[in-house]
């Protein structure tokens, strides 16, 4: 049972770091299987996180979108490390040429 979803509507609804959810009415942690028969709904935190779901779930979809991006530039940086020190090295094989009889070599 998903005593978070449950008890976080609930009037009696409390937390603390050490137990977790608790009873607000028994202080103990819920032990109810399908049903508690203490519930009563809490309307304004239920609604509050009504809209704290439907935002996480908006920035879910929108990132899903962003997923092939992140996948894509995973791939292209560590290409864009091998072509930047490849090109640095045709630079300097190039300089190298360019002044054969310095003091370079």
């Amino acid at each position: 049972m998903d005593y978070k979803a449950f008890c976080e509507r609930c009037k009696h609804y409390s937390f603390n770091l050490k137990d977790g959810i608790l009873c607000g009415l028994t202080n103990q942690k819920p032990s109810f299987k399908d049903d508690c028969e203490k519930f009563e709904l809490d309307e304004k935190r239920a609604k509050e996180l009504d809209q704290k779901t439907d935002y996480v779930y908006a920035n879910e979809r929108h990132d899903l979108g962003n997923s092939f991006l992140k996948g894509f530039s995973s791939i292209l940086f560590p290409i864009s490390k091998i072509l930047g020190l490849f090109s640095f090295v045709l630079f300097v094989l190039f300089i190298i040429t360019l002044f054969p009889h310095s003091k370079i070599r």
